[in-house]
């Protein structure tokens, strides 16, 4: 597989490398025998404390150069994840925010690249099973607190992945509406508030902050839906208006059914663009793309014919499974060609 030797704007939202030379990581870490090693970002190769990687990322754009080697487009959620792990890192401010965009589009994998950085500030947690005291199910609210990382007095970041699936409305057998009781009880942390976890352990939450990641599926294909049978002026574009084509703002999360106490509370919304078929296609030939990732994983050399590539990314676009989709149909014809010859080392598909 041919090296990709784009810039890192050109590179897709999940490529962790860069060629271009970058300034080394703490000028000021030296030992007898000299600078230590760094890699592409600046960052030590070694295990660095985090006081040195404070010093390091002492502006906000150090934080966003870092995620923009990594991350494809983006360039708001991109800038609003900076402002706020900055925030959190240098100003001990909260900065409770939401960021919305489809499945695969990096909402979620931005801050797993900022977690990398600092894992002992950000907890990324999934809120699609979340239950309300006093009903059947294990995870709570209080539970997804139960981190070593919340005990301390520093500002710390809980991401909360998928939780358009907890502001769905949901009602029980007695009426009730299982949505609404969640998010009183998340109001309360919102507001910043000390919480029993058990055995004497309490976490203040008014020293987290609080980042909501949400596809909001219906929401968007709703509001496309009405474009499209509106604008009596401008009746082809609105006739092609796609999901996520227009951003979902307050108004719209409120009639989607949160409430106006819990936005209220919530100081930015992001909105991230969906991938398309162009964007695929750079991500399969990038040089973490999940060709070059399977030739690392069983040691083999793959090359990609153009119909091959062509039907990969078309079906990426369609299906919504992204770069993951692609990187299991690769899988399979791998799997399946090694089966029939396991000594060989080149394929071609």
């Amino acid at each position: 597989m041919q090296y990709d030797n784009r810039t890192a704007g050109e590179r897709p939202w999940y490529d962790d490398r860069d060629e271009k030379q970058q300034e080394n990581f703490a000028d000021d870490r030296h030992n007898g025998d000299g600078a230590n090693d760094v890699d592409d970002d600046g960052v030590s190769e070694e295990f660095v404390e985090e006081a040195d990687l404070l010093r390091y990322f002492d502006r906000g754009e150090k934080l966003y150069d870092y995620l923009d080697k990594r991350i494809w487009k983006q360039n708001e959620a991109k800038r609003a994840a900076s402002i706020i792990l900055f925030n959190c890192l240098h100003r001990g401010r909260r900065s409770n925010a939401m960021f919305i965009g489809p499945s695969g589009c990096g909402k979620t994998y931005i801050w797993r690249c900022l977690q990398e950085l600092f894992p002992e500030r950000i907890e990324i947690v999934d809120g699609s099973n979340i239950t309300p005291d006093g009903w059947s199910g294990k995870k709570k609210w209080a539970s997804l607190l139960i981190s070593e990382k919340f005990l301390g007095d520093r500002q710390t970041i809980l991401v909360i992945d998928e939780a358009d699936k907890m502001f769905t409305p949901k009602t029980n057998s007695k009426g009730e509406n299982w949505s609404e009781i969640i998010q009183g009880e998340v109001l309360k942390m919102l507001e910043g508030t000390q919480v029993d976890l058990g055995g004497g352990v309490w976490v203040d939450t008014s020293r987290i902050s609080f980042i909501f990641c949400g596809a909001f599926s219906v929401k968007s294909e709703e509001l496309a839906e009405k474009k499209r049978g509106g604008s009596i002026g401008f009746v082809k574009s609105s006739r092609e208006m796609k999901a996520y084509d227009a951003p979902i703002e307050r108004k719209n999360l409120h009639d989607f059914g949160i409430m106006t106490e819990i936005l209220g509370r919530i100081r930015r919304i992001v909105n991230l663009k969906p991938m398309t078929e162009e964007d695929f296609f750079h991500m399969i030939g990038a040089a973490c793309s999940p060709v070059k990732k399977l030739e690392e994983e069983f040691g083999v050399e793959i090359s990609l014919m153009p119909e091959t590539c062509k039907k990969l990314v078309a079906e990426a676009a369609e299906d919504g499974e992204g770069i993951r989709g692609m990187e299991n149909k690769l899988c399979v014809m791998l799997e399946d060609a090694l089966y029939e010859e396991e000594d060989r080392r080149h394929f071609v598909f």
